[in-house]
């Protein structure tokens, strides 16, 4: 396989990007030279126009649709036709399809690739990816997808990935506000916070999120960015607009973190 390109060395795009140059020879480029130093085995690209020259597959798991739609625009006046880029990033359907369908028309793929499952799993290698594109792209690309995930699910075209992925974080945030309203009911009630967590944790009011919200230590601010839950939430709420109202209860239960948090970052800076 030629070289793969890797934009987003964050604190999950990191270890994702390790987990590739492992198996595949690899490229990365970062604005800070210390975050492509997080990925030894690589090689680096002075510019984003050079991977685009270097590179017949990249993959982007940068912040948000402006830092996709913008990353994207540089990498397409030089990578060649024939080439696939993979957006691991958490972004709107509209904006994989609309990015798909404009770099179709230099000859590259678009599959839209959305991770789930934090910096540790990605470490141990062990992602879930939601996948939406063209079966044959998907199939190209699918032993990259491999290289960091335990489970890799072809979903349909492209924009499949992210609505699911949007789910997912809705489902993830859901259970995130009612963990820690468990906790704080049990705490006015009288029982040990500390034992709530553990029984919790151990019975069926089990979740990843409880988990994470335990490893934590019980605060929702300390769990999430808070501009990243509001974006997946908005972004929830555009995909969900006309649904059932049973399937809309999701983006209800969601946004009650992302108020959460909206509230303790207004009181942090008062």
């Amino acid at each position: 396989m030629s070289m793969i390109g890797f934009i987003g060395l964050g604190n999950q795009g990191a270890p994702i990007a390790r987990r590739i140059a492992a198996r595949f020879p690899t490229m990365v480029w970062a604005r800070r030279a210390e975050a492509c130093a997080q990925v030894p085995q690589a090689a680096v690209a002075a510019t984003v126009a050079e991977m685009g020259r270097q590179c017949t597959t990249v993959a982007l798991c940068v912040r948000n649709d402006d830092d996709v739609k913008g990353v994207a625009a540089k990498l397409a006046e030089t990578m060649p036709p024939g080439g696939i880029l993979i957006v691991h990033s958490t972004v709107l359907p509209e904006t994989v399809i609309e990015l798909a369908e404009t770099m179709a028309k230099r000859g590259i793929a678009v599959v839209d690739a959305p991770v789930s499952g934090g910096p540790d799993r990605a470490e141990l290698g062990e992602m879930v990816v939601l996948a939406g594109a063209r079966r044959a792209d998907f199939d190209a690309v699918r032993p990259i997808l491999e290289s960091f995930a335990k489970l890799v699910e072809h979903l349909g075209d492209v924009g499949a990935g992210q609505r699911m992925k949007l789910i997912n974080n809705g489902l993830f945030f859901a259970n995130a506000a009612g963990g820690a309203a468990a906790i704080a009911l049990a705490g006015e009630l009288g029982i040990d916070v500390a034992a709530a967590s553990r029984i919790l944790s151990a019975g069926t009011g089990q979740s990843t999120a409880f988990d994470m919200l335990n490893i934590a230590g019980g605060g929702l601010e300390r769990l999430a960015d808070s501009a990243l839950v509001r974006k997946d939430i908005d972004h929830l709420a555009d995909i969900a607009a006309g649904a059932s109202p049973a399937a809309t209860m999701l983006v209800e239960f969601a946004r009650r973190l992302g108020d959460h948090l909206h509230e303790h970052k207004k009181l942090a800076q008062a």
